[in-house]
């Protein structure tokens, strides 16, 4: 038991309080319970006491498309509560109010209770297939034997439904058995990518991870052969480290743009918007590109070209300048060693890396050059990718997060962190890039995550 997570040894002794009142009479049998959170939200578990009726006992939380199993009893009941977020204490819905379901366990074995997106709960038996189907991959076949035997009228339509029956439920089984694994193998790697994250981002003087390959990129624009350091190679997700992408001349056009328009830094708040924090002490300011003097040799526009001619060169979908975001120019200051709170960009996704298709006018890839390097602290972590970056002046990180031939998103490999600045600065400059925004379809029609503010109720 020594290797069992603390959290998960808290879920599995409350569990074990449910199991434990058990209600009297025969008519209460054993259940075993899987719940799907399909609502879009994250939600929490509350079992309620038959004898008190109240709602004492928190089994822990159904994260984002996961589920969730657990023992039960017939006639036990349960709350399921769309979660607030921590810093607004607002749900993800447009009046502010936070969702709740009830179910009541019904009599079988084994039960699904599914959420949907209007925070109600779906029922369905979860078949289970008998042992000799267990045992077999050759469902075809094993189906279509159980389905002919003992059929002496050669029923067609009785035969068909044998043979559909059988294959939903051994393909279900698989299936469910693929998901569980699926879910532990995420959590498992999202703990460990935490604990890697502290770890490497503590060790200040750490060098970047090895690459994973290396080459040579020749911008067309000005024919400087760049290195480009492919440190993560996946079709969702890539992240490549590439030496000298800007100028000493184009960081210093960029930061007097930006001097007299700096505020204080907001913060992605994982619903496609953002919001400030009292935790980010960082000053930025968005800066939109003048296109009309590119010929003229603008160094702003310069460098964004760049951005977008490498976005192409990796993902080769034909990207436009037309309707994306400003660049936006960001500044964080270390204040020494001892410092308890310094500066830091907590772990985010920069669009949806739920694995889901991605939304006409969302963010798909990201930019960020580094104009000035800190002298302790400040280096960019991949949790859940094991990709740290130790970045250098010049330098920068693309990472994208969509597949651009199935157009499916990336499921958390890159989601992404800034390591505390201790001492001197950190100057770089961010470019999100959209797929499906155009001059007449601008990025401020959308959130972050491709979803109208007009549906997302942020207007």
């Amino acid at each position: 038991m020594k290797d069992v997570p603390l959290i998960s040894m808290m879920i599995l002794c409350q569990v074990a309080l449910v199991f434990a009142a058990r209600p009297s009479g025969s008519m209460h049998s054993e259940a075993t319970i899987t719940i799907i959170n399909g609502s879009g939200s994250k939600t929490g578990l509350w079992w309620v006491n038959p004898k008190s009726n109240q709602d004492n006992l928190a089994l822990g939380g159904v994260a984002v498309n996961d589920r969730l199993n657990m023992d039960s009893f017939t006639g036990h009941e349960f709350e399921i509560r769309e979660l607030p977020d921590a810093a607004t204490g607002e749900c993800n819905v447009k009046d502010k109010t936070c969702r709740m379901a009830i179910f009541q366990v019904k009599p079988g074995t084994e039960q699904l209770y599914s959420i949907n997106s209007n925070f109600q709960i779906e029922y369905g038996d979860v078949l289970k297939p008998d042992e000799e189907l267990l045992k077999t991959n050759d469902y075809v076949s094993y189906c279509k034997t159980k389905a002919l035997g003992g059929d002496s009228n050669n029923d067609k339509e009785l035969i068909l439904t044998r043979f559909k029956s059988c294959m939903s439920t051994g393909v279900g089984h698989k299936l469910r058995q693929a998901e569980e694994e699926v879910t532990f193998v995420r959590n498992v790697r999202q703990s460990i990518g935490g604990n890697m994250e502290n770890f490497t981002c503590a060790m200040v003087d750490k060098e970047s991870s090895p690459d994973f390959s290396t080459y040579e990129w020749v911008s067309e624009k000005d024919e400087v052969s760049r290195t480009v350091h492919v440190k993560f190679d996946r079709p969702t997700a890539r992240i490549h480290f590439i030496e000298n992408f800007a100028t000493e001349e184009e960081c210093v056009a960029y930061e007097e743009e930006a001097a007299q328009k700096l505020h204080r830094a907001s913060t992605a708040d994982g619903k496609g918007g953002s919001r400030l924090s009292l935790a980010r002490k960082a000053l930025q300011a968005s800066i939109r590109p003048k296109w009309a003097f590119e010929e003229e040799g603008n160094k702003i526009v310069s460098l964004s070209r760049r951005v977008y001619d490498y976005t192409n060169h990796v993902l080769g979908l034909n990207i436009s300048e037309q309707g994306q975001e400003p660049i936006m120019s960001i500044q964080y200051s270390g204040r020494g060693m001892n410092d308890t709170e310094p500066d830091r960009y907590t772990p985010h996704c920069d669009g949806d890396c739920q694995g889901n298709p991605h939304k006409e006018g969302g963010r798909m890839a990201t930019m960020v050059i580094y104009c000035t390097v800190p002298e302790k602290g400040g280096h960019t972590n991949f949790r859940n990718a094991d990709v740290h970056i130790k970045p250098s002046a010049g330098s920068a990180i693309f990472f994208g997060y969509m597949d651009p031939e199935t157009k499916l998103m990336d499921t958390e490999y890159t989601t992404h962190s800034g390591c505390p600045v201790y001492e001197g600065e950190k100057k770089i400059i961010t470019q999100w890039v959209r797929l499906g925004v155009t001059k007449e379809k601008h990025s401020d029609t959308f959130n972050t995550l491709g979803v109208p503010h007009s549906e997302s109720g942020d207007d």
